[in-house]
């Protein structure tokens, strides 16, 4: 995938919206993903300070001194130059004011910039606590994603639609993908199921 959103959903203090974070990483097999230097770290919308001191860029640059920082919470995207697999992430904490970490979030990631599925979530904040240190500018340890699917490809099913699964062309892992044929024409099965990247069955037919 090319495109990953982080999206905080709440902080070390609970209900607080100024969030921060110093730099954020993608791992491909434990080892940071290529091009990573040439990502592209942004917000939509925005809460940053008027300054432009802590932008998402700093999110990229490899210095634990620096530091994104967002008043409403808002969650950051980062473009990578060309998209490749993901199977883990970390980030490191900011400098100050521990409050500010997030504890519970969602890490989302897209082919496209248009179809987005949701590789981790963290909703216990007992698991996010034991995740995010309280050290500052400390690194939290790779914390490993669900990989997504990709719907069967409608060119390999004969009077398959041209999108093959009811949910859309990306499937969140331990999901299911319900098949879908051109009218007048019915999928053999009901349901094809999507664990860590891969389908069972991988393809379908329509009668």
């Amino acid at each position: 995938l090319m495109y990953h959103r982080f999206l905080p959903t709440d902080l070390r203090l609970a209900g607080y919206t100024v969030v921060q974070m110093s730099d954020f990483y993608l791992y491909n097999q434990q080892i940071v993903v290529e091009g990573f230097d040439q990502a592209i770290f942004y917000c939509d919308p925005c809460d940053t300070p008027v300054n432009g001191r802590e932008d998402p860029v700093n999110l990229g640059d490899g210095n634990s001194e620096t530091k994104w920082l967002d008043y409403s919470r808002n969650g950051f995207y980062v473009k990578l130059p060309a998209a490749q697999p993901i199977f883990s992430y970390s980030f490191i904490t900011g400098n100050d004011e521990a409050i500010r970490d997030p504890i519970l979030w969602q890490l989302w990631g897209s082919p496209n910039d248009v179809d987005w599925v949701i590789l981790h979530e963290i909703t216990d904040r007992t698991l996010g606590e034991s995740i995010v240190p309280t050290a500052r500018a400390t690194s939290t340890l790779q914390v490993s994603i669900e990989v997504p699917c990709f719907a069967p490809t409608a060119s390999h099913i004969d009077n398959a639609a041209n999108v093959t699964c009811e949910e859309g062309d990306l499937l969140r892992h331990n999901t299911n993908c319900t098949p879908v044929c051109q009218d007048g024409f019915t999928p053999n099965i009901d349901a094809i199921l999507c664990q860590n990247g891969e389908l069972t069955p991988d393809i379908f037919s329509c009668a």
